[in-house]
């Protein structure tokens, strides 16, 4: 059995981790939220709020086509070299604590 093989993540699982974080649960009710403040032109600015995690996944996909078999960690070095990959990575380190260990203060 191949162990490197079984311990990275596939590209599509890559992707659906992507557009899980990015649209999550607030942003079924983020209209309601904008009508109260916009009123009619609400949907200008929900349309805007959504370029952003679109273009996000739409690079995820190219770049996880392109790479399928390195991880997240050896990407953000290869793109951004050794000491802002370090910190890139550090700081997704830190992201990911804090959606998994929620701090109630």
């Amino acid at each position: 059995m191949d162990l490197e093989k079984n311990n990275m993540i596939t590209p599509s699982e890559f992707v659906c981790i992507l557009i899980a974080i990015t649209i999550n649960e607030s942003v079924a009710g983020l209209p309601n939220y904008l009508v109260e403040e916009c009123k009619q032109d609400a949907w200008i600015a929900a349309l805007l709020g959504m370029i952003y995690p679109v273009y996000v996944i739409l690079i995820a996909i190219y770049i996880s086509s392109k790479h399928p078999d390195k991880n997240i960690l050896l990407l953000s070095k290869m793109y951004f070299g050794k000491i802002i990959g370090g910190i890139l990575n550090f700081l997704f380190f830190i992201s990911f604590f804090y959606l998994c260990c929620p701090f109630y203060l």
